[in-house]
Parts: structure tokens; C-alpha cells; sequence
């Protein structure tokens, strides 16, 4: 990884100095304190447009389909094309 690179350049110039230096991700988030929060997307199989997971969870009344419009402001409307794609089932 490239934490892993420039801990051994680091440790090439100055071992004294840099000896504590973090060797993956994980530690130096650890080490700099930063919570790293995931979050879950639905996400089209056709436009690859996200949505939140609740956004589609929460559609119970009817299938959630895609509402991502290609080319929203074209002049022609033959153009402004919705995906339309079915994300979820019934």
C-alpha cells in the first residue's frame, strides 16, 4: 500500500524519526484519531445513479424504480430519457 511506501522511504532517510510511523490504513486512523462512519447506497445497475437505503427501502407501497432523467435540460424531449430501471420487488 502506499502507507507501507512511504514508511519505508521515511524509514530509509531517518530510522530514529520515524520508526513509530503507521504501516497500514487502519493504523494511522487510529493513531490520528479519525472514526470512519460507512454508508450504504442502492445503487442502478443501468445508470449507476446512488440512492439512500432508505429511499428505496421505505417505497412500500410500489416497486422503486430509477428516477434519474439522462440529459434533464435538452431542448428536445425525445432526449431527456428516464432510466426507469426496477430496483426493487414486490
Amino acid at each position: 500500500s502506499l502507507i507501507k511506501f512511504f514508511q519505508m522511504v521515511l524509514l530509509d532517510a531517518d530510522q530514529l524519526r520515524f520508526k513509530n510511523f503507521p504501516t497500514s490504513l487502519d493504523m494511522a486512523r487510529k493513531l490520528l484519531g479519525i472514526n470512519m462512519h460507512t454508508k450504504e447506497y442502492g445503487v442502478c445497475p443501468s445508470c449507476d445513479i446512488l440512492y439512500e437505503v432508505s429511499e428505496v427501502i421505505n417505497k412500500q407501497d410500489k416497486d422503486f424504480e430509477c428516477t434519474h432523467v439522462e440529459f434533464p435540460s435538452h431542448p428536445m424531449h425525445s432526449q431527456k430519457k428516464l432510466c426507469g430501471v426496477e430496483l426493487t420487488k414486490q
